[in-house]
This record gives C-alpha cells, structure tokens and sequence, in this order.
C-alpha cells in the first residue's frame, strides 16, 4: 500500500519519501475542464468558508455522518491495533527486520494471489471505515466527494504532475530510495536526525517545483478533503494533529503547506511510474494517520493495488480515491502497472518527532533532561503506556454517530409556530432515548385513529371511553397538564425537573364531540433532533442544509404535498402533509372520538396540537400503575402505529404512481435508498425502535418456569450441548400431555409470550406474538402455498423423509461446521436449485427477517454476539455470505412434510446459548394439534400457521403434537452450528491447528471453556433490561 512518511532521521535535511494508492479514474478521453469563473458573491462565501477552516479547521456536519458514516461497509480486520510493533517511545514505529534485498522487488497481483492474498474490492467512491478486532476505527478508504468540481480537480492535478514531471529534472539518485524506483518532492514541516528545532524540509534544487505545489489550488483542494475526511472518522485524532500542528508553527514562525490541513509535510510522487516497495514509513506518528490520494490512468482491477503485507490484502485504489492508514506500524506497497499505464500519488503524514518536541516544551530530549528533569521523568513514564493511549484517540462507528448528534443537539433551536388555526407547545428538551413520535401516547389521551385501524384490531373505540377515569396523583411520578380557554394563548410551558416524568404525560379528558373538528394525531417537530435517530419513515433526503433549497422535481412532489388518505373511510377523512422537519397527520372526524384540547406532553420532540375554539377542560394527571390506563395505552398506540402504517401505504402508492412518471430515474433514486438501507443493516443490523420495544415487550405475558439454567445441558467446551437420552421418544397426542400434567400455553393474537426463569428472571426463549398486519398473515399462507406447490415433482431419497426428527421430507441449506471439517463450508444439498428458488421467494424472505428482527428484540446481546462474530467469518470467508443479507443465522432447513410432527429431539450441534426460530405453516388448526412441546419444561404451546418460537433448541428437548386428519403442516427454522463460533474464536482454526500453531492461545481457549456457559446465560436479558434504552 502506498503511504507517505516523514524524513528519514538519519538525514535533516533530506526530503520525506511518500507512497499513496489509487483514486477513482481521471476523465482522460477530452480535454480537461479549466476552472470556471467565480462570481463576486460565491467568491467572498467562498472565502469565508477557507478562513473558518484555516482558523478551526474542518468540521462534520451531522448529515455527513449520516451519510457516510453509518451507512458505510466497514472493513474487518482480525487484529488488536494495541497489539502493534512501535518504538519504546511510542511515538514512531519500527523498521522492518528484513532485507533490503526482499523488500526492494515490485509485485504483480497475480504473484500476491499465488501466496494467498485476498483482494479487496473499492470503487474508490464511497468511503469504507477500516476497524480493528475491537470495532475501533483505525483507517479509512475515504473515497472521494461527489461531483464534477472535483472530478475536475483530479483532471487538472493529473496533467499538472505529467508536465511537471517532463520539465523537472532529477538526480539519478532521487530516483533510487527505499520506498520505490520514482522521483518523489517532500516539503512542509518536520523534526527528526539531529535536529534541535522543528523546520521545513530543504527543498533544494527543486524549491521553484515545491512554490507551484504550495500554490496550486487543485493540489490544495486534495489536502483539504483529506484533512475533511481525517476529521470526519477520527475527530479526536484530528484535533491533536491540529493543535500539535499549531503550536509547532507558532512557535518557530514556519509557513504551512496548506491552512486547511492538519498534516506538517506532503509527498508528491511522480514520473508516471509510482509503483511503491514493501516498506513502513517508520519515522511518521505510530497511531497516527497518513493520508494518500492516488492519480493517474491505468486499471485499478489489475494494478495499482493498495497492498497490506500484515494482512495479506490487496486493496483495489482507484485513480481519485483518497485513504487514510497508520502506515507507521502496517508495511505496505503497491502492485506493479501495464506497460503503457501512468500512476502518481500525492501523501501527507506529520512526523512522530514533532508531536513529542511539542510535548518536551520545544526541547529535545537532552535539552527537557537538562533543563526540566521533573518534566522528562514525567515523560519518560509515560513511554510505556503512550501508543495504547495514543490508540484511545480512535473511535468506534458508534462514538462517531453520537458525535454527530450531540453536535446536532446543541446547534439547533426549535421555532415555536402558531397561526390562527392551530397553536404548538414547545417541550422540554430532547431525551436521546425517547421515541420519536410514540411516547405522547404515555398519557391518558384518546386519539382519533382511522377506522380502518380500529377495525382492523376489533376495538369498538366508543368502548374504550368506558374505563375508569384515573385517579388524580399529586406526586412526582405525574407531570400536570392544564387545558387553554378558547381564546387564551398557550403559556410556556414550565416544568420542576425535580418532578418531571418525561415517560407519564396528564392529559385532559374529552368534551362532547364536535362535527367536523380536526385533530392533529401527532405532530413532530424534529428540528432539534439528530437526523440519526429519526423513525425511517421521516426521515428526509440526505443533503446537505445548504442545499435543501436546490431540490428536484421528485423531490419537490414528496416535499410539502398534501396526500389524501383514500383508506380512511367511513365518515372519515385525512392527509398528511410531508417536509423536510415535520410530519403531521389531520383526520376529520364525526363518529369517533371527540378531540382534546390544548395538551402539554413531557416528551421533548412530539407536538400537539389542537384546533383553537374547542373549549376549556379540567386538569387531570396520569397514574402510571392504572392496569386499565395500560389497556387503553397499548390500543391506542396500536391503532396509532396502524394508522402510520395505513398512511405509509397510501404514500406507497403516490410513491409508484410518481415512479411511472419520472421512470427511469425515479426507479435509480429508490434503488438507491433501498441500498442505502441495505448498509445501514450490514452496519448495525436490525435496531428495534423504542415504540416497538414499548409495544411489543411492554405489553408482553411472560410465562415463568422453574428452569434451573445453571443444570442445562452444556457441553464442557460451551459450543454445543451434551447428548443426554431424553426422557420421552414417541410423540404424545395433546390429550395425553395434559393428562400427564403438562400446562397449555394459549396463543394470544397481537401479544408476544417470553418465557421467563423465575429464578434469575432471565429470558430464555418467546412465543412471538404476530404482526398486526393482514399482509404478514397473507405471507405466511402464501408462503406454505410456493413450499406446497414447489415440492409437488420433488424426488426425496430415504435419507431426506426418514431421520431421527421424524417422517417427513426436509432439506438443510446454508453453511455449517462440524463432523471432521476444517472450516466452514456450504452444505452438500442434492436439491440446490430447488432451495436457491425458496430461499428467494419474497414472502419466505419476509418470514426470515421478521425471525431475525424478534432475536434482536428479545435477545439483544446474544443477537449482537451473532452478528458480530459471523461478519468476522464473512470478511475471513467472504464466499460463505448467506442470500439472506437481513438475517443473522447461517442455515436453515424447511420441512417439506406435508405432515411435519417432529419426534422429540435436542439439536446438540447447535450454539447451545444461541437461539433458533421456528415458524409453523400449513392449514391445520392449532388449537388440536402442531403444538410445539417442551418436555423438559412440561410446557404445551398452541403454535398457529405464521408464528415464530425462538427457544435454545440445542438445551430444550421439543417435539409436535400430531395433526387431524387431513390437515398439512410445514415448518421453517434458521440456526447457526456452534462449531463455527468456535472456529472464529481459534482464529479460524481447529483446535488441533490453533495447538499446534498457538499453543499459548491455545491454553487460553481451554481455560476459557469452564467460563463459556455462564457467559451465554449471562447474554439473556431480564424483561427489565430488555425495556431499557440500548445503543447501537
């Protein structure tokens, strides 16, 4: 890989030697574009915003974040950054130990391949975080910035250092150096081989070339975006650069290279042929960063590759890309080019000496040892533990998305808007862990719903009026809310932090009903909330807010349109109207629900509003503890998620009917935002909302059990369980299991049904209580239809219909480990066209991801522990990548049957602390048979067509209940092996290898084996935990 250095110590005077890899590809078919003119007013913007940066530097602006941060791939890598070789002063690197003679050879792409080298792809567009084992970000594939300007830029660069290169003339001995055979200019500031002061480097015989870099603006706006990029994935890094950078300048009264970057000096690269050796550059900051931008014209498929010799990667840099690496502690090169290909690269670094000049109060070490021994002892104290502080700078995916939005959060203020129509209250300030757009349903207020919704749940909402009226509290757990007179303008609202409960809100009750008054349901003003915790279905186009006023046409219909809800019939109207900063929903009413007045609501970020003129009502506040206040909540917040639900329909449809007009181009942008969303999954994988989290586990009924989890049968090594005989080998009708004492578990519509160890409290399984959502129902049934109609012709052979499960067809697919293998592998299926046709039907898709979705929900730890060691295994093994790229198990197998009744049976090869969903299908009826049976916890659970069980099935011996008659039933499950974690956690080896290869990890891992079980029991959560905020 190439990556630029600082000078080499032994010599102050001579000039750093610097490599960089390739960026996206220069237009070379025309001429290159010249500049265009600037008009007065752009300019002075213009220089207004290079004077913010030379003065504070770069900034990133939470949209960026958004954008490019939390939508990114990251690229795994398998190493402790800590772990790195550095200098005993931590602030440089080390040289490597092998000759000159093996590192001075030029590598082709073909010979890396032969010696095991994966290559990795890059567009060189969008950025690609580089993240070490412990998810810390310590580089970056930048990319490079959008647009033609830029493009333009490159194109300029390009042909400036091809006419530069042709006219300068150098030494033969500039041509000949450690880093590869090409002339390279080093200039800025640095401090190392003798010298007592820092200075800027000697330039020489080329101090005219080293002014025409210094004042080519295209070269200056490559430093910029680096030094944008450095801030955007490593601001603390960033800042200690800057400041380092700063003090330097100041004190010695040196020039910069350029005000807009952080970096003290820059390589150029040139002669066409920058092809860079083997090599660290060793003298740079050793948890620093170097910043190289790649140009030229060759093809980055097959040259020019980015190479990391620790890892063994070939990175693919493209012409105009731009990364950023600590190239002080990882050895890196180049692949060769064709023969009639030209490649440059421009790097920018800051020497490792100057930070600790800096930091010895602008004294060498000598002149600190002589003139302030206090301060030297200090500093050599800090020797040992400097790199891995130096490390700390570094941050996490998560820390940046944070960043952003506590940034977001102190620069915004919310307008309080009012007409003549429809007054705002303004809240309290933003609680990160509120929702959006749910929490106002807290209190005791009855919002108006479509009636489509209502119906949907069998609610008579008249019905809902009925219950008792909450008991006034005057205590801390109830926040007052005082209705306004018709004509009384709304007061601020003012509230004792002492006494605020921002989860209970007092709502007013209803007068009579009023014909025709609207109600707003819920209206956000989201002005002052970051745009990274935004509900998806609010979520604006990502832009920057200097360009929301420059919109498309596409845009301009989604942006501020009033859409009519067709659905909500019935004596009743509605709309809801779209911008960039808020959603409200208006229904009319006449047959439902009278509307509130004026209501204050403690939750930071809803809004209600209420039509003037509706008339004054009394004060009443919220008993949290009232079971009937919790029924009344649980529907309205359901009726209310309908109605979005309903509401994001309609808005579907105006979606498509817009597509047909803008075709093409509308297709790409929705395209896009799908892929968009593709990497926000492959980022963090499913994320709950807080509402549904409140909906879905709140109002869950948790079944106790006396499980005894420490007594379950683990195996020692805590991968998989222990092959105990089970108790019970045929299958029982339900009339036999109920006579033996076994409790019957009803299944519930609508409730999810965790099942709780009484003793620990612990969560170790759920009956999901299924989506209120006729589509899902209507994909389950068309899901057993595709397996039904699919199997028909199928020719199963003996193995397939007659196994120690029962009698029945069923085929596994995906990846698995085990049974002498050496690695993870896919699965030999005889019917591999067959499941490829399955597993990409969109309804058994959906199944799948709503499987997954209720793992993260129920088991967030054991989920992340899933997603976290299986993206190990697919940047390891990236040809093990399973097709469903939203779901977090590794296998699956249908049961074809059409008569699926397992016998009763443990999957022992599965992760034993792990959990498998199991989805029922078929036309039977669950109240007489398909019941799943868990004998070791004497439990029956009524299992109906479309619901999904997770439970640790390689623990819990589980079985069928037999069909009537005449009935078919399918199954469904997903699973991961246990084996594969352990293969992941040897370092990708067997045990036998990790021995052989390791043997003081190998020892770890087997000390470790006695803690493995208490460690997965400890991954389920309480229902408490499971309530409370989570992080990403």
């Amino acid at each position: 890989m190439d990556v630029s250095e600082d000078e080499d110590p032994v010599d102050p005077t001579s000039q750093s030697l610097s490599s960089t890899d390739t960026p996206s590809p220069p237009n070379v078919s025309g001429p290159v574009p010249k500049k265009r003119k600037q008009s007065r007013s752009n300019w002075r913007r213009a220089n207004k915003r290079r004077e913010k940066v030379a003065k504070v530097g770069h900034d990133a602006p939470e949209w960026v974040v958004r954008e490019h941060v939390q939508l990114s791939e990251p690229l795994q890598l398998p190493i402790d950054h800590t772990k790195l070789d550095v200098s005993a002063s931590g602030y440089v690197g080390v040289r490597s130990r092998e000759s000159k003679h093996a590192l001075r050879k030029s590598h082709s792409l073909d010979e890396l391949l032969a010696i095991g080298f994966e290559v990795v792809k890059w567009d060189g567009r969008e950025a690609r975080p580089i993240l070490d084992s412990k998810g810390r970000v310590c580089g970056v594939l930048a990319g490079r910035p959008r647009g033609s300007r830029f493009q333009a830029s490159l194109d300029r660069t390009y042909e400036f250092l091809q006419e530069e290169s042709a006219a300068e003339r150098f030494r033969p001995a500039e041509s000949r150096h450690r880093r590869g055979p090409f002339e390279a200019v080093a200039f800025g500031m640095s401090f190392g081989g003798g010298q007592s002061t820092a200075k800027r480097l000697a330039p020489g015989s080329h101090a005219q070339l080293v002014e025409r870099f210094m004042a080519n603006d295209d070269i200056a706006c490559l430093a910029n975006f680096a030094d944008s990029a450095f801030r955007t994935w490593s601001p603390r890094l960033y800042q200690y650069y800057r400041t380092t950078l700063h003090k330097a300048a100041a004190h010695n009264k040196q020039r910069l290279n350029f005000p807009g970057s952080c970096f003290a000096a820059m390589s150029v690269n040139m002669g066409g042929r920058v092809c860079c050796f083997k090599h660290r550059d060793c003298v740079n900051l050793a948890f620093g960063w170097c910043a190289i931008t790649s140009l030229g014209n060759f093809g980055p498929e097959k040259g020019g590759h980015f190479v990391l010799w620790d890892l063994k990667l070939a990175i693919e840099f493209p012409p105009g890309a731009t990364l950023l690496i600590p190239s002080a502690v990882f050895s890196h090169s180049n692949t060769s080019i064709g023969d009639h290909e030209e490649r440059f690269s421009v790097t920018q670094y800051t020497a490792g000496a100057l930070f600790r000049w800096v930091e010895n109060g602008f004294k060498t070490d000598e002149e600190l040892r002589v003139k302030d021994p206090e301060h030297y002892t200090h500093m050599q104290a800090m020797k040992a533990s400097r790199f891995e502080k130096g490390v700390e700078m570094y941050c996490t995916l998560d820390e940046l998305s944070m960043d952003a939005a506590d940034e977001q959060m102190g620069g915004d203020d919310v307008d309080t808007v009012g007409t003549s129509q429809t007054e705002e209250i303004e809240l309290s300030p933003v609680n990160d862990t509120q929702d959006l757009y749910c929490d106002f349903m807290d209190g005791d207020i009855l919002p108006v719903h479509s009636k489509e919704s209502w119906d949907i749940m069998g609610i008579n909402p008249e019905s809902l009026l009925e219950t008792p009226q909450s008991p006034v509290y005057k205590d801390s757990d109830a926040v007052q809310a005082t209705a306004l007179a018709p004509n009384e303008p709304a007061p601020p609202l003012c509230q004792d932090p002492k006494t605020t409960n921002l989860d209970a809100g007092a709502i007013p009750e209803p007068e009579a009903a009023e014909a025709d008054r609207q109600v707003v349901l819920g209206c956000h003003d989201l002005s002052r909330v970051p745009r990274s915790l935004w509900p998806l279905h609010l979520t604006p186009k990502k832009r920057s807010p200097n360009l929301l006023k420059r919109k498309s046409s596409r845009e301009r219909v989604e942006d501020g349109a009033s859409m009519v809800s067709t659905s909500m019939v019935g004596g009743i109207s509605g709309s809801a109207n779209l911008n960039s900063n808020k959603l409200s929903v208006a229904c009319n009413t006449d047959d439902l629900l009278p509307a509130p007045s004026h209501a204050s609501v403690s939750t930071g970020t809803a809004h209600f509003e209420s039509r003037r003129g509706m008339g004054a009502a009394g004060t009443v506040l919220a008993d949290s503890e009232s079971p009937s206040r919790m029924t009344r909540i649980v529907a309205h917040r359901r009726a209310l998620d309908l109605s979005l639900e309903i509401l994001d329909r309609e808005i579907g449809l105006v979606h498509d009917r817009r597509d047909n007009v803008l075709g093409k181009k509308g297709m790409r942008q929705r395209l896009h935002r799908q892929n968009q969303k593709a990497k926000k999954f492959d980022l963090y994988g499913h994320l709950p909302s807080l509402s549904a989290i409140q909906n879905h586990i709140g109002s869950a009924n948790p079944v106790l059990v006396e499980a005894n989890l420490p007594s379950l049968p683990f195996a020692r090594c805590g991968f998989q369980a222990v092959n105990e005989p089970v108790d019970q080998k045929d299958i029982c009708t339900l009339e036999m299991l109920t006579n033996d004492g076994y409790q019957v578990i009803e299944y519930k519509q609508g409730t999810s049904q965790p099942i709780v160890d009484s003793t620990t409290g612990k969560v170790f399984g759920v009956v999901v209580g299924a989506l209120e959502d006729p589509t899902y129902h209507q994909s389950a049934e068309k899901a057993f239809e595709f397996l039904d109609e699919i199997s028909k012709d199928v020719q199963f052979d003996a193995k397939e219909t007659k196994h120690r499960r029962g009698d029945f067809a069923a085929v596994t697919y995906g990846v698995s480990y085990g049974q002498g293998s050496q690695e993870p592998h896919w699965l030999r299926c005889p019917h591999d066209e067959l499941m490829q046709k399955v597993f990409s039907n969109e309804h058994i898709k959906r199944l799948a991801t709503f499987a997954s979705y209720t793992f993260a929900m129920w088991a967030p730890n054991v989920y992340d522990y899933y997603r976290r060691q299986i993206k190990l295994l697919h940047v390891k093994m990236p040809q093990l990548k399973w097709m469903f790229y939203n779901t977090v198990w590794l296998c699956a197998t249908i049961n074809f049957g059409p008569h699926v009744c397992c016998l009763p049976h443990r999957d022992l090869l599965n992760l034993p602390f792990g959990w498998c969903s199991i989805i029922a299908l078929g036309d039977f009826d669950y109240k007489k048979g398909g019941h799943l049976v868990l004998h070791d916890l004497r439990m029956v659970i009524e299992f109906p067509p479309g619901c999904v069980i997770l439970i640790p099935s390689a623990l819990l011996n589980h079985a069928n209940t037999p069909l009537q008659p005449g009935e078919r039933r399918m199954s469904f499950t997903q699973f991961c092996a246990g084996g594969i974690f352990r293969f992941i956690e040897n370092g990708f080896r067997t045990e036998k290898q990790l021995k052989k290869d390791d043997k003081k990890t190998y020892e770890e891992m087997m000390k470790a084996k006695e803690g493995r079980k208490d460690m997965g029991i400890g991954m389920w959560s309480t229902l408490d935990e499971l309530l409370a905020p989570r992080s990403k």
